[in-house]
């Protein structure tokens, strides 16, 4: 067998796996539990929706999407690769997709490295490195505000 159709495989089986997972923990949970008398998935699904609070959800989403994706860009602006607060929206929402639908945590900032180091001819190191330092940042405010709100309990 092709060396290609080996990673074709492989690459299919995770999806199906993780699709047989999904679909055993929706069985799993679809019903009420008699036990804690928490209710079903069915029974959440056929309830009220709480617009103002989904609509809330919302609006925090963007902003904090908004918030990292400007961050990123001024981080890319302080090494001096020419890039436009556009551009960045444009890859840094490409990445938000490839991390929330690929497998894997990190899929979408190798999106997002891959076409600033495409668009930046002479400085690919650099802009590979702000994808990185990026995310160790996020790591650290989130590692941060963990501790803040661990010290304040």
């Amino acid at each position: 067998m092709k060396k290609q159709a080996v990673k074709w495989i492989v690459g299919v089986g995770k999806y199906v796996a993780g699709f047989g997972i999904l679909a055993a923990v929706i069985y799993k949970y679809w019903e009420p539990d008699a036990e804690t008398s928490s209710p079903g998935l069915r029974d959440l699904l056929q309830g009220p929706i709480a617009w103002e609070w989904l609509l809330a959800c919302l609006l925090l989403l963007v902003v904090a999407a908004s918030l990292t994706i400007v961050r990123w860009y001024l981080f890319v602006r302080s090494l001096n690769i020419p890039f436009t607060l556009r551009h960045a929206f444009q890859l840094g929402l490409l990445g938000l997709f490839g991390n929330t639908f690929l497998p894997g945590a990190v899929g979408g900032d190798f999106f997002k490295a891959y076409f600033l180091a495409k668009d930046s001819p002479g400085q690919r190191t650099a802009a590979v490195s702000t994808v990185l330092m990026d995310r160790a940042f996020g790591l650290f405010g989130l590692v941060l505000f963990a501790a803040v709100l661990g010290s304040v309990a």
